[in-house]
Parts: C-alpha cells; sequence; structure tokens
C-alpha cells in the first residue's frame, strides 16, 4: 500500500541534481523518507543508481540497521515487478557490503584504511564504554591536580563539591558537566558564556538565574524540614511523657529547627554566605541515644519522618 507523503517530504524524496538540506523534527518520517528517496534512486529506470556508490550515516546502530532493513525489503518487493530485475538482485548483492553506518563507525573505516598516514598503530581500534570512561577520570584527575597546582584559589571550588573523605566527588561532578555539554553543539560556547555571566554575578550569586533556580530548590527543601521539625517540637511537648521527651529531644529538634529558619532567613535577605553556612556547617547536638519513653503513634511518625529527611538532606 502506498504512502500519503506530505509535500515537503515528496520534495525531500524527488528532487535530483542538486544539494539538499532537510531539517525536521523526532519522530518525523526522516528514515521513512531517505529510505524512500534512495529505494527511488536505484530503481529510476533511466539513470539507475547504485548503492554502492552511496554514502549513508546516521546518528545510532539501531537507525542504520533499520534503514538496511526497510532497503532490502523495498528491493526484494521491486525485483518481482520491475524489468531491472538484474540491476535490482546487483543491488541487493551489494546491500550487506554498502557503506551504511554510523557516523562515528564511517570515520573508524576512514582511519583503520589509511591508519600509517594518519599516524597510528595497524591495531587502532574503538574504546568501548569502560574503556572511555577510564580514560576520562583519568584525565580528569589530571586536570584538577593541574588545576590545584595553577591556581591557588582553586579549592575554594574543589571545597563546594568535596571533602577530604570524597575527594573523587569533584571529578565526578566535573564529567557529569562534561557529558551534559556534549549533547549540545556549542558546548565550548555554553561554558565560555556561562563563566562570564556567573563571573559578574560573583558578589551577587544569588541574582543570577542560576542563583534563583538554587535558591527554590533550597527554600524548598528547608521549608519542608522546617514544617517537619516545628511538628516534631510541638508533638513532643504534647506527650503525657512531655518533661522527659523533652528533656532528651528539645535540644536536638529546635537545633535543626533554627537551622532551617537561620537558612530561610538568608535566602530572603540574599546572603549567600550565611545560606552556605547553614547548609554546610555539623549540627551539633546528636540525636539522643538509649532507652526512650513511650511514645504516642504521631511523634513516632514524626520523628521517623525526621530521619529520613535528615539523610536525603
Amino acid at each position: 500500500m502506498a504512502r500519503n507523503w506530505t509535500a515537503a517530504q515528496k520534495s525531500a524524496i524527488e528532487e535530483r541534481d542538486r544539494t539538499l538540506l532537510v531539517c525536521a523534527a523526532a519522530g518525523s518520517g526522516k528514515t521513512a523518507v531517505l529510505t524512500e528517496r534512495i529505494i527511488r534512486m536505484l530503481t529510476d529506470t533511466e539513470h539507475p543508481a547504485d548503492i554502492s556508490r552511496m554514502l549513508v550515516v546516521t546518528f545510532t546502530r539501531a537507525a542504520a540497521g533499520e534503514l538496511r532493513h526497510r532497503i532490502a525489503s523495498a528491493l526484494s518487493a521491486a525485483i518481482t515487478l520491475s524489468p531491472q530485475k538484474e540491476h535490482l538482485s546487483r543491488q541487493l548483492t551489494l546491500l550487506g557490503s554498502a557503506a551504511i553506518s554510523t557516523i562515528d563507525s564511517f570515520y573508524y573505516d576512514l582511519v583503520r584504511a589509511h591508519f600509517q598516514e594518519a599516524g597510528f598503530p595497524a591495531s587502532v581500534r574503538l574504546a568501548d564504554e569502560n574503556e572511555l570512561l577510564g580514560l576520562k577520570r583519568e584525565l580528569m584527575n589530571e586536570t584538577v591536580d593541574a588545576m590545584y597546582a595553577a591556581r591557588a584559589d582553586f579549592h575554594l571550588i574543589s571545597d563546594i563539591f568535596c571533602d577530604l573523605r570524597s575527594e573523587s566527588a569533584l571529578t565526578d561532578t566535573l564529567l557529569e558537566i562534561y557529558n551534559k555539554l556534549l549533547r549540545y553543539p556549542e558546548a565550548l560556547d555554553i561554558l565560555s558564556r556561562s563563566a562570564d555571566e556567573m563571573e559578574k554575578g560573583a558578589d551577587t550569586p544569588l541574582d543570577t538565574r542560576w542563583g534563583a533556580v538554587w535558591t527554590d530548590e533550597v527554600r524548598a527543601l528547608a521549608e519542608t524540614g522546617q514544617r517537619l521539625y516545628a511538628r516534631a517540637l510541638d508533638l513532643t511537648e504534647a506527650e503525657e511523657n512531655a518533661e522527659k521527651l523533652t528533656r532528651r529531644y528539645s535540644a536536638y529538634f529546635s537545633e535543626r529547627l533554627e537551622r532551617y529558619r537561620t537558612l530561610l532567613s538568608a535566602l530572603d535577605n540574599k546572603h549567600y554566605d550565611a545560606a552556605r553556612t547553614a547548609i554546610a556547617a555539623p549540627f551539633v547536638i546528636k540525636k539522643p541515644g538509649g532507652k526512650s519513653p513511650e511514645r504516642s503513634p504521631a511523634l513516632c511518625d514524626a520523628m521517623a519522618l525526621c530521619d529520613h529527611y535528615q539523610k536525603e538532606w
């Protein structure tokens, strides 16, 4: 059954003797259009094309495999109906060795065919993901070490992302940023523009667009913490064993409640240093241990929520 192509798709399929640039969104039928264009070129009765003289590159192996499968199916169907059976049969035979691949595979084949001119050993091959991850981590660690040596203030950055117990956190964070930037063609420009904007907003970081996102996220967490610990403190004082519970837990809940209030106040007044201190400073009072007096289910639930929240925080 013939497919109903849109005017734009039909134009992309039928145009000849010129360079075409087709821009289309995901799921709009690019692979189908490309397949149909190739089939029509191969089955053209006046000027039939040769699949061995075509270069077809895609972004993924799945797309390359799908395209190859569609061409094979279309050629097989056309052979039974077309007078060009010899030509089409030859195209079907050549399809297995046709240059239909991902972009990286295409360049790899070029390097492998001309490894001497490129200055590579004959054993050159594509690295797998685990090998690449190891190399990336090694290179990033070397870069971080170089920055420590070159910049006396570099520790200010590392202190944000890690401490002495988890120095690898900085490498992991930088690799995560790197992987996200790879998704954009203008990755270096984005990084450069972002650095300029952040430098301009260094004295008032909460006024930057990144500061706004950070503030909203931290505020939501702090408001949740404030509600939880205020509720736990109220329930503690309302218990039958209020005096014993208050002695044991009041200071513990109060310190955390006050910390979240301080944090919210710092955010309201856009005091970044005070907000950072409220987040990073360790708590002085530890959760009481040992056997506790009997508590109501409501207080038990509130305290369990507080414990869970503290771990997430």
